[in-house]
């Protein structure tokens, strides 16, 4: 039996807390990027788990050698069984999934998505525990204009909208629950990819709310 409500966010670079025009080499404090700001906002009585890394894609993996393991599908299964017991998971990835360099549609990001969600259900738990409710949290719309996002990311504000819909239908189907961060984030009007740091504070307490509410 564990006392505490624990709480597996996994992410990309826009839950580790990416400075948007600072290449990676700057990250938002804990209490600055979204996971800090809801653990802060919920309180003693839960624990949230932060495991987030700049690149990951649902279950798409990146050919460059510079990198490794960015592969969702393939680390949830292990990064579950490290953290358990698990009450709540928190998948926010799908960003880095709209590169051309992966040349994949919209259903094909949910379809790993939806990878994801099954690797929660059917992974290794202690105790005799239940499988952690699913919270599946779509990110953030893009913005492919930006000189930062035009070549690295073409194509990939129209995808990122579909997204939306398509998370929803695939929290209905396996019983998630379901957060649309657009109305509470918006990118960085210079970069196009990366939360502001305003977004990451209204994010975090608009979830705390919601967890709160749900569980």
């Amino acid at each position: 039996m564990h006392n505490k409500i624990n709480i597996l966010v996994f992410g990309d670079s826009n839950s580790w807390g990416w400075v948007a025009g600072k290449n990676g080499s700057q990250r938002y404090a804990y209490n600055e990027r979204w996971p800090g700001v809801m653990a802060l906002n919920l309180g003693a009585n839960y624990n949230v788990i932060e495991e987030s890394l700049g690149g990951r894609t649902t279950n798409t993996t990146d050919p460059r050698p510079t990198f490794p393991h960015r592969n969702g599908h393939s680390l949830l299964p292990i990064i579950l069984e490290t953290h358990a017991p698990l009450d709540i998971v928190i998948i926010m990835l799908g960003t880095a999934d709209l590169k051309p360099l992966y040349d994949i549609s919209a259903k094909q990001i949910a379809d790993g998505l939806e990878l994801l969600v099954n690797d929660v259900k059917n992974a290794k738990y202690v105790n005799n525990s239940k499988p952690p409710k699913c919270l599946i949290l779509v990110p953030t719309i893009i913005d492919d204009s930006t000189n930062f996002a035009k070549d690295l990311f073409a194509g990939g504000t129209n995808k990122s909208k579909q997204l939306v819909t398509l998370y929803k239908d695939i929290a209905k189907n396996n019983d998630c629950l379901f957060f649309n961060s657009n109305p509470y984030c918006k990118v960085d009007p210079t970069e196009g990819i990366h939360i502001t740091k305003e977004s990451h504070q209204n994010l975090g307490n608009a979830l705390a709310q919601f967890i709160k509410t749900n569980f």
